[in-house]
């Protein structure tokens, strides 16, 4: 009897994404993608938002988007008023993320503050199994 390939979970831990220097305006993302031999993501399996730097009087919004291999997004997005916050996407928020029904290519994490020059930090802490082939 063959054996079918056994994809093992992937964990990856992102930190340190920062917002822009004006307020209420996102900063550059930080992606988390498959590897580099593996098409897409299949299933989301956790996903964490987290918060860090140093906070101001101030709200942090950290959003995380689906990437799809069509160019579309999806995104979901958790806020913060100090450091050191996680919050866990629930199932409808996973959900949220993966509805378009094409294969996900990456994650993109960023953050925006209301403040301008924040130096508060956003982060993810994610768990998926990647492709283990091109979907045609």
């Amino acid at each position: 009897m063959p054996h079918l390939p056994v994809e093992v979970p992937r964990k990856q831990t992102i930190t340190g994404v920062a917002p822009s220097a004006s307020a209420n305006t996102y900063g550059t993302s930080t992606d988390s993608r498959p590897t580099r031999e593996r098409p897409g993501i299949l299933h989301l399996l956790h996903v964490a938002l987290t918060s860090g730097g140093t906070f101001g009087a101030e709200t942090l919004t950290v959003r995380i988007r689906t990437r799809f291999n069509d160019g579309t997004a999806n995104s979901v997005t958790k806020t913060f008023t100090a450091t050191g916050g996680s919050t866990a996407l629930t199932n409808a928020e996973l959900w949220d993320l993966i509805t378009n029904q094409n294969m996900i290519a990456y994650l993109s994490i960023d953050c925006q503050s209301n403040i301008a020059n924040s130096t508060a930090t956003a982060g993810a802490q994610v768990g998926f199994v990647n492709a283990t082939q091109a979907v045609e």
